[in-house]
């Protein structure tokens, strides 16, 4: 975005950059689908997306993901 404001990128190379950033991020639940440029908003958060975000959290998030998510009050580090 900088580099668009100071003209040493187009509007266009810019726009591709930030979609091959957040398709590559491994963070952020694939349901979300932040690269997919069709998508205009968030995901319904129904019952069957709910329960499908729970289990990429437990089976498919990395562990810091996991674990900040999914550790008890008694296991955080103080």
């Amino acid at each position: 975005v900088e580099a668009v404001g100071e003209g040493r990128q187009t509007p266009q190379a810019a726009t591709e950059r930030i979609y091959a950033i957040l398709n590559a991020l491994d963070f952020v639940p694939p349901l979300f689908e932040l690269g997919n440029r069709e998508r205009r908003h968030t995901v319904e958060f129904d019952q069957d997306h709910l329960l499908e975000l729970l289990l990429w959290f437990k089976r498919s998030a990395p562990a810091e993901v996991r674990d900040a998510y999914f550790t008890t009050s008694t296991q955080v580090e103080r």
